[in-house]
């Protein structure tokens, strides 16, 4: 599989970030952030949102090794489905040492991560690992996926 990477100076906040993410869920896991700042605007323009849902009979789980081998260190966007960031558009990055950021209007989070029993469990540096909010992710195509808080996200901004 071919990754893309993003350049820092055209994207800073895809680089800092996950769309994965269950806004309540970070809230609960501890991982709270502040503000980036005034955002450059994508390529992708922020009305875009991952299409409607894929009919299961063509959604995979992803494996704890496929998501080690084809999503770290990429950016994961999409579109918060609800909560406080419905809406916006949401990255993330799991890096390979553990740690993952996440970004997006209003939030700059950074926390660790790590698989638990097939799921990628995120919280908080700081926080207990039972404060950890833990996600089973499936693939809808080749750059497009779903976790089980509801969100769609992509390798990248979705096109």
């Amino acid at each position: 599989m071919q990754r893309r990477f993003i350049s820092v100076l055209v994207c800073p906040v895809i680089l800092l970030a996950i769309c994965a993410i269950d806004p309540a869920a970070l809230a609960q896991s501890g991982m709270t952030g502040g503000s980036i700042g005034k955002q450059q605007k994508s390529a992708t323009s922020s009305d875009e949102q991952p299409a409607a849902a894929t009919p299961a009979a063509i959604e995979r789980p992803v494996t704890a090794d496929e998501f080690r081998r084809e999503l770290v260190g990429l950016a994961l966007c999409g579109t918060a489905p609800s909560g406080p960031y419905k809406d916006k558009t949401i990255c993330s990055v799991y890096s390979a040492d553990g740690t993952v950021t996440l970004s997006g209007p209003q939030l700059n989070a950074r926390g660790v991560w790590e698989i638990v029993d097939n799921k990628v469990c995120r919280r908080s540096a700081d926080a207990p690992r039972e404060k950890a909010v833990c996600l089973s992710y499936v693939r809808l195509s080749a750059q497009r996926f779903r976790n089980t808080s509801g969100m769609e996200f992509c390798i990248g901004p979705c096109q």
